[in-house]
């Protein structure tokens, strides 16, 4: 059996071809099962109370604006986070979800590179996690997750709403920070 030029030809174009496909799969798994990790890394930092490591999950940007040290992100976990959770119970399930936002094609830009998570607690949709990426990696947006938290217990009547916002507004954070920008905290 005669191999010919052509046959070696579409060989390779056919080699080519799959090979191009399966580095598009594995970019495709690797864009989404980052931004997995981090939230899942970021929840368990959250449940050991390792507020360093929660601390250096955080946006810089928004560590930077809010000023978000570990002793601050302690204060806060300790004083916020771990009460808060305890009431509300365990997580059962991280789950990403779409974008929950309504956004109009030009908001679109603002959301393409954000990914969602909410916590589950029993089935029930709770607190969200925003991971964006940054210079440093994967991080998230914590006033967010913090405002969600509180929302959470706000609905589930663990919490008022009033208290909620005073709470955020006491610790310095007057925004929330959505990807890489930020928008004022809701009013009462």
């Amino acid at each position: 059996m005669r191999f010919s030029y052509w046959k070696g030809l579409k060989v390779g174009f056919c080699l080519t071809v799959v090979g191009v496909i399966i580095s598009l799969l594995f970019w495709w798994w690797q864009t989404q099962r980052v931004p997995m990790t981090a939230a899942q890394a970021f929840v368990d930092a959250l449940n050991r109370q390792d507020w360093t490591s929660v601390t250096k999950f955080i946006h810089p940007t928004e560590q930077q604006t809010f000023g978000l040290t570990p002793e601050k992100v302690k204060f806060i976990g300790e004083r916020l986070i771990v009460p808060i959770q305890q009431r509300l119970g365990s997580i059962t399930e991280l789950k990403r979800v779409e974008n929950p936002f309504i956004d109009t094609p030009e908001e679109e830009v603002y959301f393409r590179d954000i990914y969602f998570f909410r916590l589950m607690r029993k089935g029930e949709e709770g607190a969200m996690i925003l991971i964006v990426r940054t210079g440093e990696g994967w991080r998230v947006n914590f006033s967010m997750f913090i405002y969600t938290l509180l929302m959470e217990a706000v609905e589930k009547r663990q919490v008022s709403r009033g208290w909620a916002l005073t709470f955020l507004r006491q610790v310095g954070i007057s925004r929330l920070f959505v990807g890489k920008e930020s928008m004022p905290l809701p009013s009462y």
